[in-house]
């Protein structure tokens, strides 16, 4: 009886029905967008918020600090440049470190602790860099201050990540973390619009001070519970 066409044919259409049944529902991109819109926007809030003081380090500091060291500071174009380089080779090499702290501390306090000294040291560091005259000092400031500011804060995609539930987390993650890219992005376009020689301090000084905002929320959330259950994927520490 098993052997027979009709069984075998029978047979594969009860798997085929199983399957059916066990997939998931088909994708629909409208209805997560308006799920992440709608239900998940104190999660994106956090989210654009807590990326700001990266993004704006990243680029304040990678694409427009050399301009500003020339043109407010006076200092020599191929000191600006090494100071640049040699800076940004420090935020890498201090990536690691950031993955040790984030996984030893929890990623909310290591990145806590990166937007809070952010908002705290921009603009003395700023100051110092307009008062020195040093090629050696400003290239050793830079490379400390850089290195710091950049390499710190790489693990602030995964207290992102951790933001959202998994059903909407592409769409949520994808949404809500370039929004704060942005932000931060249009860091040079703003500095240079105010004039101030100060604006790129200013301008990461509030960033800073709205990740810190977000990232100390999250992480007393974390501990006490709140209207938004933080979707730690990994254990303690947060």
């Amino acid at each position: 009886m098993e052997e027979t066409d009709e069984f075998l044919a029978m047979a594969k259409d009860r798997e085929l029905q199983a399957a059916v049944d066990d997939s998931p529902p088909p994708f629909d991109a409208s209805a997560e967008t308006l799920s992440v819109l709608r239900d998940h926007w104190p999660a994106g809030l956090l989210c654009t918020a807590g990326v700001a003081a990266m993004a704006a380090n990243y680029y304040l500091l990678g694409a427009y600090l050399r301009d500003w060291m020339i043109t407010e500071c006076r200092i020599d174009p191929l000191v600006a440049s090494l100071s640049m380089i040699m800076g940004q080779a420090m935020g890498a090499a201090i990536t690691p470190l950031a993955g040790w702290s984030a996984d030893y501390f929890g990623v909310g306090r290591t990145n806590l602790a990166h937007a809070a000294a952010s908002s705290v040291l921009a603009l003395p560091v700023y100051r110092l860099f307009h008062s020195l005259r040093s090629p050696i000092l400003v290239v050793g400031t830079s490379v400390v201050y850089i290195g710091l500011a950049t390499g710190m804060s790489s693990s602030v995609f995964l207290w992102s990540v951790e933001l959202f539930p998994v059903h909407v987390r592409g769409a949520g993650l994808n949404f809500y973390y370039n929004i704060g890219e942005g932000i931060g992005g249009l860091g040079p376009v703003v500095c240079s619009w105010l004039g101030n020689p100060f604006g790129p301090a200013y301008y990461t000084v509030v960033c800073s001070a709205m990740a810190s905002v977000a990232l100390a929320t999250t992480v007393w959330m974390k501990q006490n519970g709140g209207p938004l259950q933080v979707t730690h994927v990994r254990d303690e520490p947060y």
